[in-house]
């Protein structure tokens, strides 16, 4: 078997199949300085490393094995290559034979001189995946002597110095696909195993295919030709070869909880893996969440490749039916370790989770702040002066608000002393619906024409008050009223739907997309607003994005959770056609603190998605511990 590897402007490029431009594989530490094996045995840089020494100065290979009995090698492997004709291969292959003797470190020699593309074959000896079965990512240490670049071969060969120009690095070489191919110009994984052979033009370096289907690692990368044959893998392309490639390498070994006190008690999972790498999730905020996954769900999923991610999620729901699996905390504390379970797929994989839900539709999410009520909400000032304050006090620069409309009528009668109001009967007077239409407008007096801004409601009305309240505010154009009917009532959701073009959001509450299905197929509401971390995870709540966007309803994501659980949130709402914006509910300073972020959280009301893998943060341990629940120990 061979693996071969192609240098390109100090890059390390694999072959790819078919042709395709390779992706940087690693890349060459360009070192006139090293003559000899010695810097290599003892510098640890290059710790687990095959290396590749060029043309070492002739006669001198620097200290012999047995000059280093006591010292252990860093590397893992050792590749001698000769670029200069005058060289002879004898003494590097006698030193190849010593240090596999003495050393059990593989070393080729190879003295080819013509190739113009450097192909380094390694041999089935040398460990080219980690031990997760990914490719290894090769250092290259290139140590052409200053003489070759002033001798005659350098002097006399146009093509050797177009490529390696002196004491620059190495020159571009491009590569091309087979004209039989050229409509298949696919982004390939490194996990495409061939040989290349190298045929000289007068401006391209063409690298033709050779696929070699015996070759021992077959089981762990598959070729081009068997992507199509990979339906069983959740993952998208191209991240479903790799998936496959990968599958019953890794075993889960432990799922863990802990509680932390933010803005709610937000329950943070971990799950950990036989190969020492872990991801990080988190359930909708409440009691019993913790509970249920570490006593109900966690043996489910220890001993189970975390790749399967829809499986395992399935799994928890169908071994659970007698704790509540159709809805409730049984499925928010599935829904945890769903957003665990992608964070680890997506770290495995080296890929955003986004990338792993068929790809993003958009890098940037747009966010809405919701406001809690104004410190005295009877008066028409307290209101417009949170508008004015939130427009002004605005460091990320949000261009969406939400504000409590509910909180209106309860502040003017507290004791429900008024004729008509009661606390159980959901009565809204027609002075309730005053009281609040002229406060929305004192809000959008203050907000102004563009900035956009939503009406909480909490569920409280019946349907005829709900359709006479949101006509009375069309004229303010909000950008939702959201709740104004228990979203489960799917008859009154449509009638009121029918009655007023004032934009409705709704289901916070509702589970999974069979929760969403009567809701969407009723046309009940303009948007669904999806609880991510709580309704079902992220590939559910992106079937129930897909299921909406079928019916030209459009989505929003409601959102109480830690920056874990929004940032998950926000990487399934950038795979998903019809969404719109996300919300950002309540507020503590230290928020964003709790994780790893490069930059601001958001920029001009947007969260971008940042090219790293899984969810792309970790937790900062010190502000986490700072502020864990009563109780709670670290990932205790």
């Amino acid at each position: 078997m061979q693996a071969i590897l192609a240098l390109e402007d100090g890059r390390i490029f694999r072959g790819k199949g078919y042709g395709a431009k390779a992706e940087c594989y690693g890349e060459v530490v360009f070192n006139t300085s090293i003559t000899g094996y010695q810097e290599i045995f003892t510098d640890p840089s290059y710790a687990g490393q095959i290396v590749v020494l060029t043309n070492p100065e002739i006669g001198n290979y620097g200290t012999n094995p047995e000059d280093n009995e006591a010292t252990r090698p860093y590397i893992e492997g050792l590749v001698v290559r000769e670029f200069s004709p005058i060289s002879s291969n004898w003494r590097s292959q006698q030193v190849a034979d010593e240090y596999l003797e003495k050393y059990k470190i593989p070393v080729i020699a190879d003295s080819d001189t013509a190739e113009y593309v450097l192909q380094i074959k390694v041999d089935d000896s040398i460990p080219i995946v980690d031990q997760l079965g990914r490719p290894r990512k090769l250092k290259l240490v290139a140590t052409i002597a200053h003489s070759i670049f002033q001798g005659q071969l350098l002097m006399g060969d146009a093509n050797f110095r177009k490529l390696f120009p002196a004491q620059s690095g190495f020159g571009t070489v491009l590569v091309e696909a087979p004209a039989a191919k050229e409509q298949e110009l696919v982004h390939l994984l490194d996990a495409d195993l061939g040989d290349y052979s190298v045929s000289t033009d007068t401006t391209v370096q063409r690298l033709q295919t050779y696929q070699n289907v015996q070759n021992t690692y077959l089981e762990t990368f598959q070729t081009l030709g068997a992507l199509g044959l990979a339906g069983a893998c959740l993952f998208a392309e191209p991240y479903r070869t790799l998936a496959q490639s990968l599958r019953k390498k890794i075993k889960i070994t432990d799922v863990k909880c802990m509680i932390v006190r933010g803005t709610w008690d937000w329950n943070l999972i971990k799950i950990e893996t036989d190969a020492g790498i872990s991801g990080i999730g988190e359930a909708y905020w409440g009691p019993g969440v913790k509970d249920l996954v570490l006593n109900q769900l966690k043996p489910l999923v220890i001993g189970e490749d975390p790749l399967n991610v829809d499986k395992l999620y399935h799994k928890m729901l169908l071994m659970s039916g007698g704790v509540g699996a159709v809805g409730g905390i049984t499925i928010t504390a599935a829904s945890g370790i769903e957003i665990a379970l992608w964070d680890l797929a997506g770290r495995i994989l080296q890929t955003p989770v986004c990338n792993l839900l068929g790809g993003r539709f958009r890098d940037r999410i747009r966010f809405y702040r919701t406001l809690q009520a104004p410190s005295n909400p009877k008066e028409i000032s307290s209101w417009r002066d949170q508008a004015a304050e939130a427009k002004t006090n605005n460091k990320y620069g949000f261009t969406a608000f939400k504000f409590q409309g509910d909180n209106i009528p309860v502040s003017a009668d507290p004791t429900y002393s008024e004729p008509g109001h009661d606390f159980y009967n959901k009565a809204l007077t027609n002075r309730d619906i005053s009281r609040i239409v002229t406060k929305m407008e004192a809000v959008r007096t203050e907000l102004g024409p563009v900035i956009d801004f939503a009406i909480e409601n909490h569920w409280k009305y019946d349907t005829s008050e709900a359709i006479s309240l949101l006509n009375a505010l069309e004229h303010i154009q909000p950008m939702w009223v959201e709740d104004p009917l228990p979203p489960e009532n799917t008859d009154a959701m449509a009638r009121l739907a029918r009655a007023t073009r004032t934009p409705i959001c709704t289901g916070e509450n509702l589970y999974g997309v069979h929760g969403f299905r009567t809701l969407i197929e009723s046309q009940a509401c303009a948007g669904v607003h999806i609880d991510i971390p709580k309704s079902g995870g992220l590939l559910e709540s992106k079937r129930i994005s897909d299921l909406a966007d079928m019916w030209e309803i459009w989505t929003a994501a409601h959102n109480p959770a830690s920056p874990v659980g929004t940032i998950a949130s926000a990487h399934a709402a950038a795979s998903m056609r019809g969404f719109r914006i996300h919300e950002l509910a309540k507020w503590i300073d230290w928020w964003p603190d709790l994780v790893t972020h490069e930059g601001p959280f958001w920029k001009d009301g947007y969260f971008t998605i940042e090219d790293k893998p899984g969810l792309g943060v970790e937790l900062n341990p010190d502000v986490a511990k700072a502020h864990l629940a009563p109780g709670e120990t670290w990932w205790g």
